[in-house]
């Protein structure tokens, strides 16, 4: 355990060096030589004043991004694509007027006498309400425990930004005595909801193992899966669905400006995201912003700058144990700031102007961390204790005490309390938990530097490629240092979409049908719980991990599929011959005769231009497998817009004479042959795993109708890519008016 605690620390050591000491904010005029990492060094000698302000300038520079830049909007924008698509078209359907709500859909309670009462003038003629599919449903109290288990094996792992025992025995207090309309009971219900909803992650690999077995990928019969995940799931939705509802009317009742209020917030905008409503769900995330910051601000009076964050942990009056979770709020609010500023023309709150004094939040532990590890550590301690002593001046805390299990005998009165805070670390996972939240707050700085370091203007800059390499491979060096130093626990995940090892089989006797979970059922036992968590966190920081490294190498796959295979006076044009490349595919750049007449760099820029574009194919096709099961998490929307992406530049390589650089090449990208002559209709040959991201959007979309604009320009851009390949073809022709609406 102390090994592995070790392992993940000397992560943590280097990366708080390697932010603190490097990464040149991105300038307006100079927007790719000064953002090279490795400028930014610190000198030896004491910083001067103008030192000091150009490093925390240095610092700041991930706490903002650009909207919209690595998106499938933006992809579809690309000269490869014959101007056909307009800018947003894919989230155009999101920025429209809500729909009027049918009157026979607005049932109270299931109540028809009361329904029938109801004239058409009392019924809402806008969708400007939440509305419970079927009607509202009691909320049997008694159910509460088990519902906020749910909640804290399956959600509550993701985003640890509150007091696990509280909720416990508020529920508990709930299921007695009923809910009241305090901050809590509001809490408590959408973690009902979020319970009710959420499912454990090995479920979605039983499914996506069915599905290989039936050779889904390759035109196999049908799955499972391929029902609508509104139909499949309905019980589990209403059941949601009316929590939530009974929720919102206790949101309206909430002061501004608490830290209960914006967990409350925080995690309506949650609930939102797991049932695919990004816009609603981003209003929540930035009520929750703004009713953080002015809590912050009322700490010490509007003292400070616009740009200098109060020191927490200054105030004597709140607990340690509450200040770790303050700084964990502010930084699931900022990450989720940027998972929506990324894929919507969205405004961040001003959260976004402050830099927050601690690099990492701080883990769980007891109260008085230092002195309690300085009893259990002496001169003897292990050769790692320098680590803890770092640990312990960085984050005001010890891996001793993290770890110790405190075997003293608890009074009778305090039976009951140290049985929930068991419970609570069972049900939470709580060691991995804490690694993962860890690496979304690193990998969220380094990803929002990479934005801002490569898409700060528009795709057009990316025609002059030579400058971006070597910063794309000092990038590159950063993520794969942090990888490294995960724990063993969190590389439970491969990148190819499967876990080391297969899930258990599926036992009925075990476990519930997914409409089991709006009656409280439990669906695995503890030992598969764990497991399960751990998969999941491990799955989630792959996730991340891919996402990062695709906008990485997006500009060098854009500038392939634009401008040809980099070329060098001594290395051959591309990576198989002429003659071995596919005839009726469309045909690779000639090499070029000299630079003025294709893309020719020396000899180790040409290598490592490669090598960084053969990164980029790697990682997007292993993300048509990773982020395409049908698992429904906070991510799932952004999961689903990030499959169509690489879907979209896997295809324009095709469409670009670029086929042999896809690994499995036409038959695992599309299910065709190299030898695809054009037999067949476009709706029959296209396979492959376009086909399985087509059958992931098709499965939520009910949920979210923009995804079947999605869905349709997928299968548009897959079917003509077929029928330009059967066809040889070297470029195609629009098809139509340019598309805006």
């Amino acid at each position: 355990m102390v090994q592995r605690l070790d392992q993940i620390l000397h992560g943590v050591a280097e990366l708080n060096s390697l932010l603190t000491t490097t990464n040149r904010p991105v300038q307006e005029e100079q927007p790719l030589a000064a953002s090279q990492p490795r400028q930014a060094q610190r000198d030896d000698q004491g910083p001067s004043q103008s030192q000091e302000a150009l490093v925390v300038e240095r610092s700041r520079d991930y706490l903002q991004i650009p909207p919209c830049r690595t998106t499938a909007d933006t992809v579809l924008t690309w000269p490869i694509w014959n101007n056909k698509y307009g800018s947003d078209y894919l989230i155009g359907p999101l920025f429209r007027p809500p729909e009027p709500i049918r009157l026979d859909s607005y049932m109270t309670g299931g109540r028809p006498d009361i329904t029938q009462q109801m004239s058409v003038s009392e019924a809402p003629k806008e969708g400007d309400i939440f509305v419970v599919p079927g009607g509202l449903v009691s909320l049997y109290e008694e159910r509460i425990p088990t519902l906020l288990d749910r909640f804290l094996q399956n959600v509550y792992t993701k985003n640890p930004i509150f007091d696990v025992e509280a909720l416990v025995r508020h529920g508990r207090k709930a299921a007695e005595h009923g809910l009241g309309w305090d901050a809590m009971s509001c809490l408590t219900l959408i973690c009902c909801a979020l319970g009710c909803i959420a499912r454990p992650f090995d479920e979605c690999l039983l499914i996506r193992n069915q599905e290989l077995n039936a050779g889904a990928l390759n035109g196999g019969t049908a799955s499972a899966s391929e029902n609508s995940s509104a139909v499949l799931y309905a019980q589990d939705l209403q059941a949601g669905e009316s929590c939530f509802v009974l929720a919102c009317r206790r949101l309206g009742l909430l002061k501004c400006g608490t830290i209960v209020g914006s967990q409350c917030h925080f995690f309506a905008g949650v609930y939102l995201m797991y049932t695919l409503r990004p816009l609603e769900s981003w209003n929540h995330f930035n009520q929750a912003s703004v009713s953080y910051q002015l809590y912050v601000k009322s700490l010490d009076g509007l003292i400070h700058s616009n740009s200098t964050f109060p020191h927490l942990d200054s105030s004597a009056n709140a607990s340690r144990k509450q200040r770790r979770f303050e700084q964990s709020l502010y930084w699931s609010c900022f990450k989720s700031e940027c998972e929506f500023r990324v894929e919507l023309p969205l405004p961040q709150s001003e959260i976004a102007n402050f830099e927050y004094p601690n690099l990492f939040p701080s883990p769980p532990s007891p109260a008085s961390p230092v002195a309690a590890a300085a009893k259990s550590t002496d001169s003897t301690t292990s050769p790692s204790s320098s680590m803890h002593h770092f640990f312990d001046v960085q984050y005001g805390a010890s891996l001793q005490v993290l770890t110790r299990q405190d075997s003293s005998s608890s009074p009778p009165d305090e039976e009951q309390l140290l049985e929930i805070r068991q419970q609570s670390k069972r049900l939470c996972n709580e060691e991995e938990s804490w690694y993962y939240y860890l690496t979304e707050v690193a990998l969220r700085r380094i990803g929002n530097r990479i934005i801002n370091t490569f898409f700060r203007n528009d795709f057009t800059t990316w025609a002059s490629i030579k400058p971006l390499i070597s910063i794309a491979l000092e990038f590159d060096a950063q993520i794969s240092s942090w990888s490294a130093h995960l724990p063993d626990a969190m590389k439970q995940y491969e990148s190819s979409g499967a876990p080391h090892r297969p899930p258990p089989p599926f036992d009925p006797s075990s476990s519930t049908s997914p409409a089991g979970a709006a009656n409280g059922g439990s669906s695995t036992s503890s030992n598969d719980r764990y497991s399960s968590v751990s998969k999941e966190l491990s799955w989630a920081t792959d996730n991340r991990l891919l996402e990062m490294r695709s906008w990485l190498y997006m500009p060098f796959l854009y500038h392939l599929i634009h401008f040809g295979y980099p070329t060098s006076s001594s290395s051959s044009s591309y990576p198989s011959s002429s003659s071995s490349f596919p005839s009726n595919v469309l045909k690779p750049p000639p090499p070029p005769s000299g630079p003025e007449s294709g893309p020719y760099f020396p000899v180790a820029e040409c290598e490592a231009l490669r090598h960084l574009i053969n990164l980029g194919i790697s990682t997007n096709d292993r993300i048509l497998s990773a982020r395409s099961l049908h698992h429904r998490h906070h991510g799932l929307w952004f999961d689903l817009r990030s499959i169509v992406t690489s879907s979209l530049i896997l295809l324009a390589l095709v469409r670009s004479g670029h086929t042999n650089l896809i690994p499995g090449g036409l038959e695992d990208l599309l299910g065709i042959s190299n030898s695809y002559t054009g037999e067949g209709r476009r709706g029959e040959v296209v396979g492959g795993k376009v086909a399985m991201a087509l059958r992931a959007l098709e499965f939520w979309a009910d949920e979210a109708p923009e995804l079947r604009r999605a869905v349709g320009v997928l299968r548009e851009v897959a079917g003509e890519t077929v029928e330009m390949v059967g066809a040889g073809f070297g470029t195609l022709s629009p098809a139509g008016q340019r598309r805006t609406s």
